[in-house]
């Protein structure tokens, strides 16, 4: 009977030291009789962080990077601000006539334009240039819209930057 329970026992502890060092699966020594009785204060298994992905579960969560000192990276969304448009939503543009673009962000805000029109092409008018955001936020975009610019909708995409800070928006237009 002793027999048994101390083979159950080196069975259990053989399967324990099955363990994951540095997300691999490492086997015990040849000699894991010796580990039982070590008593080194260095973990033989580490947990998953909250951060780090279990293998199998499909876990949508990143593994952190290992930077050299051994380190972890921690993953965290990139902050960003919001960028309201100011101008009579849905924009409709006329075709020889005047495109105006006004919006509100963080104040002294890098912010560029990229207008794409119905045709697909993006447009190469004056006055779609980088601008600072004044003291207070605000920028605004003047362009015009050529008589042989095909009718339809396109698409704006703003791109606002403030020192590491970066937000993003698109909007729909029509020319009519």
């Amino acid at each position: 009977m002793r027999i048994l329970i101390a083979i159950a026992a080196f069975a259990v502890t053989a399967g324990v030291l099955f363990v994951f060092n540095s997300g691999r699966l490492t086997t015990p020594p040849a000699n894991s009789l010796a580990l039982i009785h070590n008593t080194s204060s260095t973990p033989s298994a580490t947990l998953p962080t909250p951060t780090q992905s279990v293998a199998g579960r499909g876990s949508s969560i990143p593994k952190p990077k290992q930077n050299p000192g051994g380190t972890e990276t921690v993953i965290s969304p990139t902050p960003s601000f919001d960028i309201s448009v100011l101008s009579q939503v849905p924009l409709l543009f006329h075709l020889k006539q005047s495109a105006n673009l006004e919006i509100k962000t963080l104040p002294q805000t890098q912010s560029a334009i990229k207008v794409t029109l119905p045709s697909g092409s993006t447009s190469g008018a004056a006055g779609l240039t980088t601008k600072s955001t004044d003291l207070t936020g605000y920028a605004s975009w003047s362009w015009n819209i050529s008589w042989n610019t095909k009718t339809g909708n396109g698409k704006i995409d703003l791109s606002c930057t403030k020192d590491l800070l970066k937000s993003s928006k698109s909007i729909t237009f029509s020319i009519i």
